[in-house]
């Protein structure tokens, strides 16, 4: 799962409860779980305990694994 953490009225990365609910969900069942951006800091313990991969703004991780599948 790829989530956009993009700026939201001046928050940085921001997570809402949503994205936030459906990481756990996905982190539930051992799914990868992508950041777009950095990390939000209101969910940093959750977000680093889950091993959640931060991508900063960087898509070549996701496109070199999709490559391989083909």
């Amino acid at each position: 799962m790829l989530v956009v953490n993009s700026n939201r009225n001046g928050i940085d990365n921001y997570i809402g409860a949503n994205s936030f609910a459906e990481i756990a969900f996905e982190f539930q069942f051992n799914k990868n779980v992508y950041l777009l951006n950095d990390i939000y800091e209101p969910f940093k313990d959750e977000l680093i305990g889950w091993n959640i991969k931060v991508l900063k703004g960087d898509l070549s991780c996701l496109i070199d694994q999709g490559n391989k599948h083909n």
